[in-house]
């Protein structure tokens, strides 16, 4: 598949597998232990699984891999890491790679893909939700133990379990609806503002009682939020924790996300509907 001078094919040389390794060390930091040797993505590749590259030329400019998994006794396409080099972010390279990734697992026979994303990455969140139309339906707290990596350093790996209903009218439409920006609604776990400008998560403890709707907010960069109060993100950390387990848990399904530029914010949407309500009715 060619889109804008883009190809978008499964790596088929020992020399690309190599690329790819090359660009999962540039794009995480990844100690040389951490990084998924070519000689294993090439086991995925020939037995049912999917390596897929983004070419610019002879270049690999991204990629996405995953293989065969089970969720709730079905089989699934687990989507497991995905990259773009930095000077082609914000081209569609991203959005792309996981529209042809979920093309050949329609062909594949596959109706279900899933993969994990941090909840406090705003960028990630926009991308899963609102441009492919994933929901969430699952927390797992501290999920890979410590990283050793850059990205995920100093941080417990708590993770969503997402969803990716490959043929649903919600997917259908996210994947061709333009982004549009939506009013910010008010959250319900309002943060306080720093004298550094910094967001400060509210102490108070989670209530559900009465609610069918939640939106919960989360900062803009949680990696900025790192660098400059390490303490600050672990307490975001620890609140998203609370919040989001305990809504998910009570049959909440995460499904949208805002950005409220205003505030510096990121704002989740949960509801407590049926999945196949989230998924046949745009909400």
């Amino acid at each position: 598949m060619n889109e804008n001078g883009i190809v978008y094919r499964r790596l088929n040389s020992h020399e690309e597998y190599l690329a790819c390794e090359r660009l999962q060390k540039e794009t995480w930091g990844f100690a040389d232990v951490s990084i998924v040797p070519g000689h294993i993505l090439i086991t995925f590749q020939k037995r049912g699984g999917l390596v897929l590259g983004a070419f610019e030329g002879d270049r690999l400019v991204g990629f996405v891999y995953g293989f065969v998994g089970w969720h709730d006794g079905k089989p699934t396409h687990n989507s497991v890491m995905s990259a773009v080099r930095p000077e082609y972010r914000n081209r569609g390279v991203a959005h792309q790679l996981k529209c042809e990734q979920r093309r050949i697992a329609l062909q594949q026979g596959f109706d279900l893909m899933t993969w994990t994303f941090d909840p406090l990455q705003a960028l990630n969140a926009h991308f899963n939700l609102n441009k492919l139309g994933a929901v969430v339906r699952g927390y797992w707290s501290d999920l890979y133990g410590p990283f050793r990596d850059q990205i995920n350093k100093d941080l417990p790996t708590d993770r969503f379990a997402v969803e990716w209903w490959l043929d649903t009218p919600r997917t259908l439409h996210r994947l061709e609806a333009a982004s549009t920006q939506t009013i910010p609604p008010l959250p319900d776990n309002p943060p306080a503002l720093g004298e550094s400008g910094m967001l400060i998560p509210t102490d108070r403890p989670p209530s559900l009682e009465g609610k069918d709707r939640l939106h919960l907010a989360i900062p803009l960069s949680v990696d900025q939020l790192k660098a400059q109060n390490a303490k600050l993100a672990m307490a975001w950390r620890m609140h998203m924790r609370a919040w989001l387990e305990d809504a998910l848990q009570a049959g909440f399904i995460v499904h949208d996300f805002c950005v409220d530029y205003q505030r510096k914010m990121g704002i989740y949407t949960l509801s407590r509907k049926a999945l196949q309500t989230v998924l046949w009715e745009e909400l």
